[in-house]
């Protein structure tokens, strides 16, 4: 009763009383009790051991404060194993009595217990001692700042090799690889140093990252929900449809994806290049001028009552298309009308030449870069570029469409994986506007206490 004045005096806890038999009237309890209540269980026989042991089992519990009165010895040496994992808000305290110069002195001892794994032995830690004058001290910080002991600890992970994030050697028979380099390596190397556990990596069987096929998961997420990994070391990309399967840990770092496709260059019309420059209408008026000139050339030449030379439709076809053949003429017309008629058809012929050499320089001379489109809502509006990312990521959720390795193509892409993987290449580009921005780092089993240690070392360090 001592203990339990203290922490009222210390948190102002009310108090209530209810006899409980089973760990299901324990139950019922709590579901009419509010998370930040604390609970108390006196230890005095091996009924109360019985029913704390039944308590613990029950998922509901470890979401409560629990204070236990009594013995501690039977628990800490395993003779009423109790679930009290990394994460359980479970408190012991426990009278100590001892002779001092024939004085007896008592105290109260306040320990943690937990396990690491449910077949490994229990950590025993004490958090104060209390004499019965003043105030419990009781250590400030959350069980995730405390229990940073993981030794003894083995983590099966799974990986997908990432640039820039991680790089991995070759798998063996059992997909097992090393984790060889990359931020996201360092990152998980640094927390192992930290907190003591070992781990082995391994791929996913089917080498992908995780989406959604028919409802089921498929890759990394897929070893994460059938409970055959414990975390996820790489650049896993959070969204919403992951994170109700999966706990993220604090984000590594902010991704955005980007569009990449060919870079215009001169080879890319080169049997084209020397008709392209004309459009088909430019063409339909240069043959409807060819066709229609030498007409009026004619025309012109027999009605002026001033030409003294009549021109015939075989001449003025020939002068026309010699024109364009860049050739003069022997006729020697004398009319005004007549003239005007000749000039007309060199001077279009001029106009002709200057557009179409001006065009053909320019093109074999400067390089277009643009694509014809900056978003995706005008690569949609375009309609000539084929669209396509990797299968099995993130992205997957967000588009389903069917794509062929053909040209023009547009791959979205993540832009520090871009970088890392073609720091020199001048055949790609990046295009402006970055898209599906979001964290991306490693992920836990959903509930995992993981999360908190690792998001706890992360902020720390």
């Amino acid at each position: 009763m001592d203990v339990l004045k203290s922490l009222w005096a210390m948190k102002g806890y009310s108090v209530g009383v209810q006899k409980v038999a089973s760990s299901k009237d324990v139950i019922r309890v709590l579901q009419a009790t509010s998370v930040d209540s604390l609970n108390v269980i006196l230890l005095e026989d091996e009924a109360d051991f019985n029913l704390l042991m039944m308590i613990t089992r029950e998922p509901i519990a470890r979401g409560y404060s629990w204070l236990v009165l009594g013995d501690v010895e039977p628990v800490a040496e395993g003779e009423f194993r109790l679930s009290l994992p990394i994460d359980n808000l479970v408190t012991f305290a426990s009278l100590h009595t001892r002779n001092v110069s024939d004085t007896i002195v008592e105290k109260v001892v306040v320990t943690e217990i937990y396990s690491l794994a449910e077949d490994l032995p229990y950590i025993t830690r004490v958090l104060a001692e209390w004499y019965g004058r003043g105030p419990l001290r009781l250590p400030l910080e959350g069980w995730s700042e405390r229990r940073t002991n993981l030794t003894g600890l083995h983590l099966r992970c799974v990986t997908m090799p990432q640039e820039p994030f991680i790089y991995v050697s070759e798998p063996n028979d059992q997909l097992k690889v090393q984790l060889l380099g990359g931020y996201a390596r360092d990152v998980f190397k640094a927390l192992q140093e930290k907190l003591g556990f070992t781990y082995t990596c391994r791929l996913p069987p089917d080498y992908k990252w995780g989406s959604l096929e028919n409802g089921e998961w498929n890759g990394i997420m897929k070893e994460m929900v059938a409970g055959r990994a414990d975390v996820v070391v790489t650049s896993l990309d959070h969204n919403s449809a992951r994170a109700k399967d999966v706990d993220f840990v604090t984000g590594l770092r902010k991704v955005g994806y980007r569009m990449v496709t060919r870079r215009p260059g001169l080879m890319d019309e080169t049997w084209t290049s020397f008709t392209s420059e004309l459009l088909p209408t430019a063409w339909a008026g240069t043959m409807a001028f060819v066709i229609l000139a030498p007409p009026c050339l004619v025309f012109c030449s027999r009605l002026s009552p001033s030409e003294t030379e009549k021109v015939s439709f075989k001449d003025a076809y020939i002068l026309a298309i010699g024109a364009f053949a860049i050739q003069g003429s022997w006729l020697d017309v004398r009319s005004l009308s007549t003239r005007i008629v000749f000039i007309t058809i060199f001077l279009a012929t001029l106009v002709v030449y200057a557009h179409y050499t001006s065009a053909l320089v320019s093109l074999l001379t400067v390089a277009s870069t643009s694509v014809g489109f900056s978003s995706l809502q005008s690569l949609l509006e375009d309609g000539s570029y084929q669209f396509g990312f990797m299968s099995g990521t993130s992205l997957e959720d967000e588009f389903r469409v069917n794509t062929c390795n053909t040209r023009p193509y547009v791959y979205m892409m993540e832009e520090n994986i871009y970088r890392s993987m073609f720091p020199n290449q001048c055949d790609t580009q990046l295009l402006r506007g970055q898209y599906f921005t979001t964290e991306t780092g490693f992920a836990v089993p959903r509930g995992s206490p993981l999360r908190e240690i690792f998001d706890n070392q992360c902020w720390i360090n």
